[in-house]
């Protein structure tokens, strides 16, 4: 790989997981992959995902404010960690998983929305690009805390 390449690697890697979460029709199989995608694009490290997300997507995507992060994304995380035969063991999680439905759509939505904004920022504006491939400037412009710590 090139030097350039490598310093996109996080781009097209949500690009990649954008593109095969498409592929699936379900939303219980495809919303993990995006989120997995949208991940890629804005934690700067694999621990404290939950917190990534929840405080850098409301700083990169206009539609979604800190209250509703707060509000729905933990509900979005709690779905993509259930799994699928977890999910159907029993009739009691079948019920619902079936009452998720509603929400899985809406919030697969909201993900969808975020990947598309940035994806669209990343393409539009060089700058954005440059901080959504650099750890380093991500933490600088978008900062995220686990406690006192900034991840």
């Amino acid at each position: 790989m090139t030097p350039t390449n490598l310093k996109y690697r996080r781009i097209v890697r949500a690009l990649k997981f954008n593109e095969w979460a498409y592929a699936i029709y379900f939303a219980e199989l495809s919303h993990p992959i995006m989120h997995a995608a949208l991940e890629s694009m804005i934690c700067t490290t694999s621990n404290h995902n939950k917190a990534q997300v929840i405080q850098r997507l409301p700083q990169l995507v206009s539609f979604i404010n800190q209250k509703e992060a707060e509000d729905n994304l933990p509900h979005l995380l709690r779905l993509q960690t259930r799994s699928a035969s977890d999910a159907y063991a029993n009739t009691e999680s079948h019920r619902r998983v079936s009452s998720d439905r509603s929400t899985q759509s809406g919030l697969r939505h909201a993900l969808e929305g975020s990947y598309k904004e940035l994806t669209d920022k990343s393409v539009t504006k060089p700058i954005i690009r440059d901080i959504l491939a650099d750890p380093k400037l991500m933490r600088q412009h978008f900062p995220a805390y686990k406690g006192t710590k900034l991840i």
